[in-house]
Formats: C-alpha cells, sequence, structure tokens
C-alpha cells in the first residue's frame, strides 16, 4: 500500500544567517516568554526588593486604617451608648458596631488597593520605591475590572492558608521573564521599575510593519 505524500521539511539555516522558509525566528516581541528579561519590550521588570518594600509600606498603612476606624469606631459607639462597664446583653450596640466595623475596615482596605492602582498602577508604597503595576495587553495601568480582580486573587490566596500566600509573594523570585506574582498572572499584568528606566510609550509590543501600497491594475494593452 502506497505512504501518503509529506511536506519535506526545510533544512535548517546556516550559521550566521536567517531562518529558512517554514522555521518561525527563535524569539519574537509577540512571544515574549521566548525573549530574555533584558530584552523585553517596555519597562524592566521590578526588583524583588522594591515589591517587598512597597508591600511593607502598603501593609503599614492598611493596617494603620484598620486601627483607626475599627477602634475608633467602638469607642465612638461605647461613648454615645454610655456602654462602658455595662454587660452585652444591657448594652449590644457596641457588639452590633463590631460586626459592622470588621467588613468595612476589610472593605476599606480592598478600595485602597482597588482604587489606586486602577487610578495610576501605583500604591503608596509603589510610589515610594519607584514601581508601577502595567496591564500587559495596554501597557498602561490596570482597568478597575483588572485591578479589582488582582487584589481578590491576592486576599483569595491568602485566606488559603500561609502556602499560598507565600507562594504568591515568592512566585516572582524564580518566574520568567515579567517576575510576575501568582495574582499578576490570574489578570494578566506585572510590576515594572518606572524610576530609574528610559521612558516609554505603550503599547508595548511593535506593531507589525505595514503592507506596501499597492499599485492599480494596468488596463491591457489594445490589440494592434
Amino acid at each position: 500500500m502506497s505512504q501518503p505524500f509529506q511536506q519535506p521539511h526545510p533544512a535548517p539555516p546556516p550559521a550566521g544567517t536567517g531562518p529558512a522558509p517554514g522555521y518561525p525566528p527563535p524569539t519574537s516581541p509577540h512571544r515574549p516568554w521566548a525573549l530574555p528579561a533584558a530584552q523585553l519590550p517596555g519597562p524592566p521588570p521590578a526588583g524583588y526588593g522594591a515589591r517587598a518594600g512597597a508591600y511593607v509600606v502598603d501593609l503599614l498603612l492598611v493596617v494603620a486604617m484598620f486601627l483607626i476606624v475599627f477602634y475608633g469606631g467602638m469607642f465612638l459607639v461605647i461613648d454615645l451608648t454610655g456602654a462602658q462597664g455595662q454587660q452585652m446583653e444591657d448594652a449590644p450596640e457596641p457588639a452590633i458596631a463590631m460586626v459592622l466595623l470588621i467588613p468595612g475596615t476589610m472593605l476599606l482596605a480592598f478600595a485602597y488597593f482597588w482604587l489606586m492602582h486602577a487610578h495610576s498602577g501605583r500604591t503608596v508604597g509603589k510610589l515610594l520605591f519607584g514601581i508601577k503595576v502595567i496591564s500587559i495587553q495596554t501597557g498602561e495601568r490596570p482597568s478597575p475590572g483588572l485591578a479589582a480582580g488582582r487584589v481578590l486573587v491576592h486576599w483569595g490566596l491568602s485566606w488559603v492558608g500561609c502556602v499560598g500566600w507565600f507562594l504568591d509573594v515568592l512566585w516572582p523570585l524564580w518566574d520568567e521573564p515579567y517576575r510576575q506574582a501568582v495574582h499578576d498572572k490570574a489578570v494578566r499584568t506585572r510590576v515594572v521599575r518606572v524610576r530609574g528606566s528610559q521612558t516609554w510609550d505603550p503599547p508595548p509590543y511593535p506593531q507589525p510593519p505595514a503592507a506596501p501600497p499597492q499599485s492599480p491594475p494596468q488596463a491591457p494593452a489594445p490589440p494592434r
């Protein structure tokens, strides 16, 4: 029985020449995972030390907001209701305030990360350390949806337990080429260094060359 015809593969190109027809280039701006970190389009990835420092600053700010809002609200409720020194059965207002203040402070922390990333890609910590969150797709600050998803994925991994949190915050140490955390990968964002890097305008990937203009078809010559 005859074998089906198979298209032969083109021979590999000699050293020092471009790829032969049928062979893709070894790296491409449209395949950033194949590019070394130094050749990535756009700003360079942020260093892990800068990311960790910004995270600590933001965490301290969120803890300060929690303490001010929660304990300030509790003291205010106790003072207004005169519940100091009374049993919960006699003055349930502080318990009700506690139930409302805990999710309220969590919502405030969520709004801090969400709105600041959606507005400029930078929290207070990122501003101090010269780094910024951008969308891989556009090269600009993340949209409100991406910014919200980024926070929710990080919180979800943290609520899973210490393992989820450690994996998320340590992932940039070995990730290539963007040095992304898990919550960055989930929404296709990355953290870049903007202080000390060259000015860069989106889009992050070079556009394909425009097609050459085509000349109008020539009318056939009349027969002689």
